[in-house]
């Protein structure tokens, strides 16, 4: 860490640090307050996942596979398949053939034993840059907004991991707003979390573009979701003092975010194994999230309950989510996905995603795009016990020339959930009022399906800060 802090504090905006290939643990962090660019050996990737159930062994391997956008597996790749529930389920090899969807991969060596239903798939580099956290606080890279250009950080795999077990444990990347600063750009990285409460990245601002990166809870703790793994998130954003004035702007959604720097995006990103928090979306934020695959993974957000203001709105899109049952019924083999979105407030449009239904023996039925407003039962946050509508940024909530409703729309979905809308309620009613969603949720009125969002279309795909790389040197 003394190295790469010294080399930091050196470098002028404009510089590159490049940082060695090889494995550390720091119990600390650096503060990143210059335009420069971090670069690490590499980072390894998430690629692609199969549902074929397959004994772990050596020789020969056929999965039918679905690749990552803009990933296409070549004869001499060497990957390895893991098996989610337990990191030390995997079969390593090179791939010996690739056509359509038919993977071949020669293993050569293994981990665990018996047969597993389903198969997340990453890239092995030659070289990777790994940066373990091992504290309690504080995080591997805190950034600050530079006003002089943009930091930029590739190349480095991160994991948040401590020996305390459910200890919280210090993020990875904290990203904080500067008046006048410029996006953080943050690309072909990988990113683990074993820690209650840690963040991947944590972002206090709403620009930036996280891309090309992948995320995982180290596969830790699936049955039961005791203990690691529970609370693991791979993106928050969280914004306490809505800096920009974003709850009293109207939105800047689509092509209506001009120069791409009111909005925060995540785009071809790969989250596996975080059913609860793949990504929660805070008080203000303003979130793009488009071509991310989430691998049995669905992420949540927060209104103004156990936040202080609520999310502003979120685009999700062109997305694809993935729900696999292992067949058992003890939890095993199937993650406990409860929801693919969980909406608390504020706006949104979903379109264009491949949305499978959620249902196996182990967990039964579950919603894909729920929402709920929690302070109408919920004794907590700014206002508490709420019993007339609309409750403060609510779902269905914005501003369009002052605080209005913008409802959320949901459409052109596809897959066997398709655009189906749940409503939540929070239990147990601590204020005793009995209210319900049907009141303050309401279809055509708070959230809309099958209309596309009157005068929206997407922005620029991919975002013009994003640069190209082979997926195969990460």
């Amino acid at each position: 860490m003394s190295d790469v802090s010294a080399k930091i504090a050196a470098a002028t905006d404009g510089d590159t640090v490049v940082i060695p290939a090889g494995l550390v643990t720091w119990s600390s962090g650096v503060n990143i307050t210059k335009a420069i660019k971090i670069v690490g050996a590499g980072s390894g990737a998430l690629i692609g996942h199969s549902e074929t159930s397959q004994t772990i062994g050596t020789g020969s391997r056929t999965f039918t596979f679905t690749a990552r956008p803009g990933y296409t597996p070549n004869v001499g790749d060497t990957l390895r398949a893991i098996f989610p529930c337990d990191g030390s389920n995997f079969m390593q090899g090179t791939v010996t053939s690739f056509s359509g969807s038919t993977l071949v991969v020669n293993v050569t060596s293994t981990g665990g034993s018996g047969s597993q239903p389903f198969w997340t798939f990453l890239t092995i580099p030659a070289s990777i840059t790994t940066i373990v956290n091992s504290s309690n606080s504080g995080a591997v890279f805190n950034i600050n907004e530079s006003v002089n250009g943009h930091v930029d950080v590739s190349g480095v795999y991160f994991q948040a991991s401590n020996s305390n077990g459910p200890t919280p444990s210090g993020d990875n990347v904290e990203i904080n707003y500067v008046a006048g600063g410029q996006a953080v750009l943050i690309h072909d990285c990988r990113s683990s979390v074993a820690g209650v409460g840690a963040y991947g990245f944590r972002s206090s601002t709403n620009r930036g573009v996280i891309y090309r990166c992948s995320f995982d809870s180290q596969f830790q703790s699936i049955v039961g979701h005791n203990g690691l793994g529970w609370n693991d998130i791979g993106i928050g954003f969280i914004n306490f003092s809505d800096p920009t004035g974003s709850w009293s702007s109207n939105s800047t959604m689509g092509t209506a975010d001009a120069t791409g720097l009111n909005n925060f995006y995540v785009e071809d990103c790969y989250f596996s194994a975080m059913p609860i928090q793949a990504m929660d979306i805070g008080a203000s934020s303003r979130v793009v999230v488009r071509h991310c695959i989430f691998d049995n993974s669905g992420f949540s957000s927060h209104g103004p309950d156990t936040g202080p203001i609520g999310l502003r709105y979120l685009e999700a899109y062109n997305n694809t989510l993935v729900f696999t049952s292992g067949g058992d019924s003890d939890g095993s083999k199937t993650l406990a996905l409860n929801w693919f979105w969980l909406m608390r407030g504020g706006t949104a449009v979903i379109t264009d995603n491949v949305l499978p239904a959620i249902s196996s023996t182990a967990w039964g039925a579950k919603g894909n795009i729920q929402m709920t407003v929690e302070n109408i039962r919920r004794n907590a946050g700014p206002y508490p016990c709420w019993t007339t509508y609309p409750a403060p940024h609510q779902v269905g909530q914005g501003y369009i020339n002052g605080l209005a409703i913008e409802p959320i729309y949901v459409w052109n979905n596809t897959g066997t959930a398709g655009n189906n809308v749940g409503l939540q309620d929070y239990n147990p009613d601590e204020c005793g009022h009995n209210e319900q969603m049907s009141t303050f949720i309401q279809s055509g009125r708070d959230y809309i399906t099958g209309t596309a969002k009157p005068g929206y279309s997407k922005y620029t795909y991919p975002h013009p800060l994003v640069t190209p790389v082979n997926l195969r040197i990460q």
